[in-house]
């Protein structure tokens, strides 16, 4: 038990990419900013990276995404391909651990 414990603290260590949903359906809904903000406030650590996605990726920073999260922004569509064009496009972010925060309203098709 001990060990697991060592474990989960060293892959909290590690730098993780962060790839956020902001697309149309999260647009003013309070309940999924709040728990994105959560989950950032838990496990962001400064040498983290953060992207968002629609229809298209951005990398931003973290102020930047507390400015998204304090105004509930939402736009475009939903394509979790983005994430994989990014880590392609973008080989210094990290891609040991991506931590994927969406509200699930993905099509089936684009997974």
């Amino acid at each position: 038990m001990q060990q697991d414990n060592n474990d989960a603290n060293q892959s909290l260590l590690m730098k993780k990419l962060f790839a956020i949903d902001i697309s149309g359906s999260v647009m003013n809904v309070a309940f999924y900013h709040e728990n994105v903000k959560k989950i950032l406030e838990k496990y962001y650590q400064n040498d983290d990276a953060i992207i968002v996605w629609t229809s298209n990726y951005q990398v931003v920073s973290k102020p930047q995404m507390d400015d998204i999260i304090n105004r509930q922004e939402g736009r475009e569509g939903t394509d979790p391909s983005k994430i994989a064009q990014a880590l392609v496009d973008l080989p210094h972010l990290p891609h040991e651990h991506i931590i994927i925060i969406t509200d699930g309203h993905v099509d089936c098709g684009s997974i």
